[in-house]
């Protein structure tokens, strides 16, 4: 094994007439403000102001080991980076950047000298960027190294990248960087002077350069940085691995274009999904509990051929389709059938408004076998029905620490995703509900907690989220109706002056279409009978009859037994 060591600075290594490329199997820019934050003021302070000559000075600063795969002194242009990829993305911005501010204060030359370090000229004077890499594409090419070309970002990783380039853009805007120069040296000096002292302290900073052509040690190496403390993430160690056996680039590089889908899949409106919290449900759903180090460990038994990778791939392919429309559900996700709302609404709640997202392993398994025709709609629909019921009892009204599910939720996940017949999944699947429903408090615990829900008018806080939550519940238990009821407002059954009358209890709540809840006036319960009764919601219609020719002072009696008849009906549909 050859392996070559040399003192670099950046500015040797960029000019260097090399392009530094990011390997397909590496981890993307993983840096958040934080590091950027961390990077940015080591350069900006070991600048020194040099008071007898009035000018500022750079000092050595040593930035640690950068590994490379290739040959730095041979004629091959291209150098794979195995380690520093972090520290030569965020360089990168930081000096594009630089250029930037250069070329807005009329700075042409001085912004033409910092763009060399960015994009440099082949020998025929074709442009060639510095640093290539392929994941944010074309996302990167044009945020940093183009001059005047819009774009937006579109993952996860790119996200981090316009989160890195405007904090620099921040800290190097005029205004700031004098101010916050003269408040941290107590000197006054000229703006253009600051950058280009920031352009060289970063430029003329060190670091042990590494560099060995064997291209298998740069995987050998990736995993022993990894074991030795190094901060990957296993998803990083499993793509290294699958790209490992899936290396044919042509005629197409299926890897890199089934690992651009996942991404792409884990994304909607600008939200992306973290990749690693997707691997970690997806590994749980189809293989049980592990920690990083088994899930690792797993990994290396598994995928053992170029068969078993692409397996792998295309599953995990597969599953990030499932856990987008678990995630941000769409009816478009159930064939626009507007009867199939309710299973929408539920894994909405479940992930969104109540913010649990272990039921997350469970859900992939059956979607799964949804879609495979091994469970039918309704069982998939109870199943995510039961789920939001149930973490709605655990979750929002005990707060209960899910954490201890999580071994149930594993095990008959994985149980699951191995059945092979349609009375096999209905089998776990009840085994599951069962096991689940056994977990929690008893009906008298709920009844006595649940009465705590208030609901607190033109306000949102989570407990009118609950509230409102239960009140659609119940509305469905009662009308045998599963979807919700759109265009709903809560409605204030009894009118009451008290100094706190906007905070209600849920116990004297209702929902009602908000075009009937907007007519009525501030009247007593007897006289809002006649605008329940013409609602086409269940609970008002049942109130209306119960109090019927009662007497105003049987009212609280009343209203308590329906709402305690009612609760009850919910607790026992967890079932």
């Amino acid at each position: 094994m050859d392996l070559h060591t040399e003192t670099y600075t950046f500015q040797k290594l960029l000019l260097a007439k090399k392009t530094y490329v990011v390997p397909r199997y590496q981890r993307e820019f993983s840096w958040g403000k934080q590091e950027i934050n961390e990077l940015y003021y080591d350069i900006f302070k070991r600048l020194i102001f040099d008071k007898e000559n009035n000018s500022l000075k750079n000092t050595e600063y040593f930035f640690g080991n950068i590994l490379l795969q290739g040959d730095m002194v041979g004629s091959n242009k291209d150098m794979y980076i195995i380690d520093g990829q972090q520290r030569l993305t965020a360089i990168t911005i930081f000096l594009s950047t630089i250029a930037s501010m250069f070329a807005s204060a009329g700075e042409d030359e001085l912004r033409n000298a910092v763009w060399q370090y960015v994009v440099s000229k082949d020998d025929n004077g074709k442009q060639i960027a510095i640093l290539r890499n392929s994941t944010p594409y074309p996302y990167f090419q044009y945020k940093i190294q183009s001059i005047g070309i819009e774009t937006k970002p579109n993952s996860e990783e790119e996200d981090r990248i316009e989160i890195a380039s405007n904090y620099f853009k921040r800290k190097l805007n005029k205004k700031t960087l004098l101010k916050e120069f003269k408040t941290f040296y107590n000197v006054d000096c000229e703006y253009i002077d600051i950058l280009k002292a920031l352009r060289d302290q970063v430029l003329k900073s060190y670091f042990i350069c590494s560099w060995t052509s064997d291209t298998k040690y740069a995987n050998l190496v990736f995993e022993i940085m990894n074991a030795k403390g190094k901060e990957l993430e296993t998803i990083d160690l499993v793509k290294n691995l699958l790209f490992e056996y899936l290396d044919d680039e042509n005629p197409a590089d299926f890897a890199r274009e089934s690992w651009k889908n996942i991404h792409e899949n884990l994304l909607i409106d600008n939200n992306a999904v973290p990749l690693s919290t997707f691997f970690r449900h997806f590994w749980y759903s189809l293989y049980g509990y592990g920690n990083s180090s088994k899930i690792w460990k797993d990994s290396k038994k598994m995928l053992t051929s170029k068969e078993k990778c692409t397996d792998f791939i295309l599953r995990m392919e597969r599953y990030s389709q499932s856990y987008k429309s678990i995630i941000f559900p769409s009816l478009k996700d159930f064939d626009n059938r507007k009867e199939l709302t309710y299973i929408v609404s539920g894994l909405n709640i479940i992930s969104n408004e109540l913010c649990v997202d272990m039921p997350r392993v469970i859900l992939l398994s059956a979607m799964d076998k949804y879609k495979n025709k091994l469970i039918s709609t309704n069982i998939f629909g109870n199943l995510v029905k039961f789920i939001e019921r149930f973490h709605f009892v655990y979750n929002g009204i005990f707060s209960l620490r899910t954490n201890k599910l999580t071994s149930l939720y594993c095990d008959k996940s994985k149980e699951l995703s191995e059945a092979k017949t349609k009375q096999e999944c209905i089998k776990i699947i009840n085994e599951f509900k069962l096991k689940l429903r056994n977990a929690l408090p008893s009906e008298e615990e709920f009844l006595l907690k649940v009465k705590e829900l208030t609901y607190i008018k033109n306000e949102q806080t989570q407990k009118n989220v609950l509230s409102k939550i239960l009140l659609n519940e119940i509305e469905n238990i009662i009308s045998g109706v599963k979807n919700d009821k759109e265009y709903s407002s809560v409605e204030h059954l009894l009118n009451e002056n008290t100094r706190d009358s906007n905070t209600i209890k849920i116990d004297r709540l209702i929902l009602l279409e908000q075009s009937i809840n907007n007519s009525i006036p501030s009247i007593p319960l007897n006289e809002k009978i006649k605008y329940y009764k013409k609602s086409n919601y269940s609970f008002p219609n049942q109130i209306a009859n119960a109090i019927s020719d009662k007497a105003v002072d049987e009212y609280n009696k009343i209203l308590d037994e329906l709402f305690k008849d009612n609760i009850s009906r919910f607790y026992k549909s967890i079932s």
